[in-house]
């Protein structure tokens, strides 16, 4: 994760290698200037379903949102398949340069299966 602007940018940077069946990526309150932050993205045993969740980031007084950067998602042939906040109310999809991007306060559950 990585701050630009008024966003907090998620998954930038994360190797395709690190995306194979069984795989687990997690930060648990790691320290930003918009609040703590703690997500997680699990790969199914068989690598057919990736599901990626992170907690509420509060901004901190900053308006700003959460920026998914899928593409190392989509480039191994993924495709996101439901997004929904904790009460499975979808969620609202608004889109930052082709990506996911959720408003801060709001935890999220991204969901991806594998295109076949």
């Amino acid at each position: 994760a990585y701050e630009a602007g008024p966003t907090l940018q998620l998954l930038a940077g994360v190797p395709a290698e690190w995306i194979q069946p069984n795989a687990r990526i997690a930060l648990k309150n790691s320290f930003t200037r918009f609040g703590p932050l703690s997500l997680s993205l699990q790969v199914s045993s068989d690598g057919s379903e990736i599901t990626f969740e992170a907690e509420a980031v509060d901004g901190r007084g900053h308006t700003g949102s959460l920026v998914v950067n899928d593409q190392v998602l989509r480039s191994a042939g993924y495709e996101r398949v439901d997004s929904v906040i904790p009460n499975q109310s979808p969620i609202m999809d608004q889109r930052l340069n082709d990506q996911p991007t959720i408003p801060f306060g709001q935890s999220f559950r991204l969901v991806y299966r594998r295109s076949p």
